[in-house]
């Protein structure tokens, strides 16, 4: 064993920076080259990669830059890979792939300047081998880069602040290199300019007489080197932000945000939680010399720092926070969380640090199934399904819910001719109206239809009614989902349909309707709880009613009303609409809902029909089911 020299970060007494090292970054760029040439671009890095068809510089910053909301840095990048290389997934990819193993170097370089070894290690296998970084480290976004330049800034100041002993000459260069690494945070995304920029000033109480001037040169620096981007982030943050589709935060978030942190385990969860109990050992202890607490501070805080920012801006300003732009600050958790590891007796540690990054790795492949499970939308996949059905029936059209046609026209234009399109969003109920419409005029026989962003599921309600038979059904179940209808050609029996219907009410006797007197306003199509035990937890479950006048009856004057309540009588959801919505005679009528996931089993369904003009009429047929889910073969 070796012995602590003056040199030697406290708390270690073995090198880990060797061949354990360079171990753990190969494990680190493995996990995250495993697919990224085959797995499909996601609804951003179409976005992204869209934005780079542009000429000039003047355009990329017009058409690319300023209708987003992110500074330029990334932009550019992809702009200049797709001009020379192409828009290979591998090629595009692979430079956010080496930035996620420079961010596990760069983090272990900085935890053991701060704690030692031990803490090092144990916080760079973390961020090497979790799914959070991992599968941000895979993606052509901004978030594997602004991790690495936000450690980088960290790492600089912290030398810095240690080289008041050195030449003049060495802190300025130290000076500059923060700079520029916080500047390079400024350009990657406005979250990572304010990750950098707090852990800057969380240096500025460490700064001795000779470090101070070199630290406020670093600052001036990389406000010197952002000042070309000013005017276009004043004319992006002019324009609002992410309100139009991301939510304020309720505090659900911070239980979910824990479990993501750790992919989404109770288990791991629990496991890194031991880890508070060195963490309170060193904190309440004797000191370790040449162990300043003050670090440990300076880590939770910035993570704290960070969360607290964004929760209070998004309740009071602008919805940003989301799970992906806290890992600009994730490693300081990390390094916060093994603050203690230093207590471990190095007999012990030796096994855990082996340990943990196998447990870490064979839980992101076996437990979370991370390579096994779909994580985004798959545009690939589904331009090919789309493909299929026109290449295969002469008489099909398509439908999808998209940001963009263009992410779908990406894939499908080299395979097919994609030019049956009859719609490509379908963003509010007119547009329903209009789909309702078109398909009435149509001579198709099929109709294949995708979405790959949230969308009504009156959209397939519609479509079936026209449509009636399913071919084919392919999907996530949580990101997207593609149809082939059929007009006239039923599925083969061997098909069958990934669906269960579970029918809660149902009426069908046109000899003896229902006849509903004016004087009632309210009717009852089905009130009681769910069979929760069939729906499949956390999963939204569609719930589809349909009914029909008799004769010459017109249902045009009601509304059907769908809520769950819970047993407390708090309404959870509330959806209604109009009869006469699709049909103006009011003789035909359905409507379908997605209530939301995690249904407890004390819940209270209610469908119920309103008659707000107090109208009579006859209902011939009537059915309140749920579709549920099959779990696919």
């Amino acid at each position: 064993m070796n012995t602590p020299s003056a040199s030697t970060p406290p708390g270690s007494t073995f090198r880990w920076s060797g061949w354990p090292l360079v171990l753990l970054l190969a494990l680190s760029l493995i996990l995250r080259l495993y697919g990224i040439g085959e797995r499909s671009y996601f609804n951003d890095e179409l976005s992204a990669i869209f934005r780079t068809q542009t000429d000039t510089f003047d355009e990329f910053v017009e058409e690319a830059v300023i209708p987003d909301y992110h500074p330029a840095g990334i932009q550019w990048i992809l702009w200049q890979l797709t001009r020379y290389l192409g828009t290979d997934p591998l090629v595009v990819r692979l430079p956010f792939v080496l930035a996620g193993t420079l961010g596990v170097w760069v983090l272990f370089l900085l935890g053991r300047i701060w704690f030692g070894e031990k803490t090092a290690w144990m916080a760079a296998a973390a961020l090497a081998c979790l799914q959070f970084p991992v599968y941000f480290g895979q993606l052509a976004r901004p978030y594997s880069t602004g991790t690495l330049f936000v450690l980088m800034t960290a790492l600089f100041f912290t030398l810095l602040t240690r080289s008041a002993d050195q030449r003049p000459r060495t802190r300025y260069l130290l000076a500059a290199a923060a700079g520029i690494s916080c500047a390079l945070s400024m350009y990657n995304h406005y979250f990572s300019f304010f990750v950098a920029g707090i852990t800057a000033l969380g240096f500025f109480p460490m700064q001795r007489k000779k470090t101070l001037i070199p630290y406020l040169f670093a600052g001036v620096t990389a406000l010197a080197l952002f000042l070309p981007h000013l005017e276009i982030s004043r004319i992006q943050l002019s324009r609002g932000g992410l309100s139009l589709w991301l939510p304020p935060p309720e505090p659900v978030w911070l239980k979910e945000h824990l479990l993501y942190l750790f992919n989404e385990s109770k288990a791991l969860t629990f496991l890194f939680s031991l880890f508070l109990i060195p963490l309170l050992i060193r904190l309440t202890g004797r000191p370790v010399p040449g162990l300043k607490r003050g670090k440990v501070y300076l880590a939770a805080g910035i993570y704290l720092g960070s969360l607290g920012f964004a929760w209070l801006y998004s309740v009071l300003v602008n919805p940003i926070l989301q799970n992906s732009i806290m890992l600009f600050a994730f490693p300081f958790l990390l390094l916060a969380l093994f603050f203690g590891a230093g207590v471990i007796p190095d007999k012990w540690f030796r096994i855990t640090a082996i340990l943990f990054p196998l447990l870490l790795t064979a839980h992101l492949i076996l437990g979370a199934r991370y390579y096994r499970n779909d994580q985004y939308s798959d545009f690939r996949t589904n331009a090919s399904l789309l493909c299929d059905v026109l290449s295969n029936h002469e008489n099909a059209v398509w439908i999808a819910q998209v940001n963009d046609p263009w992410y779908l026209h990406f894939y499908m234009d080299p395979v097919c001719k994609p030019d049956s399109a009859l719609t490509y969003l379908i963003s509010n109920r007119e547009d329903l109206k209009n789909l309702d419409l078109a398909l009435d005029t149509l001579q198709a026989d099929h109709a294949a239809f995708v979405w790959l962003r949230p969308y009504d599921p009156m959209i397939t309600s519609v479509i079936r009614s026209h449509f009636p038979f399913l071919v084919r059904y392919n999907a996530t179940q949580t990101f997207d989902e593609f149809y082939h209808f059929s007009r006239n050609i039923p599925p083969p029996d061997e098909n069958g349909y990934l669906y269960d219907t579970l029918k809660l009410a149902a009426f069908d006797d046109t000899l003896h309707p229902v006849q509903v007197l004016p004087e009632k306003e309210f009717s009852e199509l089905f009130n009681g709880s769910l069979p929760t035990e069939k729906i499949p937890a956390g999963r939204p479950c569609l719930l589809h009613a349909s009914l029909n006048g008799t004769g010459d009856t017109s249902l045009s004057a009601l509304q059907l009303v769908v809520t769950l309540e819970s047993n407390t009588g708090v309404v959870k959801s509330w959806n209604s609409l109009p009869a006469s919505f699709l049909d103006p005679k009011g003789s035909r009528f359905f409507f379908s809902v997605y209530l939301p996931g995690y249904i407890k089993n004390t819940d209270r369904l209610k469908v119920f029909l309103w008659n707000p003009d107090q109208e009579t009429y006859t209902l011939g047929q009537y059915t309140v089911s749920m579709i549920l889910p099959k779990e696919q073969k």
